[in-house]
């Protein structure tokens, strides 16, 4: 993984010091942004990060769990 100048890159993984998104109001107007996810299992996506150090560089983006539904509920009433 090279940087390029003008360039924003981010690697997709939760992590405790990972960063929250940021607000598409707050995205540099114009500005090119590279996201990495890697496609894997957690086992394979960790052992990755470890292997390479490029990866783990990187500054990490999470995303907010979506709030939960009320698909139990739903399912389970008679009507």
């Amino acid at each position: 993984l090279l940087h390029r100048p003008g360039r924003d890159t981010w690697l997709l993984y939760p992590d405790v010091t990972a960063a929250p998104a940021p607000p598409v109001a707050q995205a540099r107007a114009g500005a090119p942004l590279r996201l990495v996810v890697l496609d894997a299992t957690w086992r394979k996506s960790l052992r990755m990060l470890l292997e390479h150090p490029a990866l783990g560089a990187l500054p990490r983006l999470s995303l907010d769990a979506p709030a939960p539904t009320r698909y139990r509920a739903v399912r389970a009433a008679r009507r």
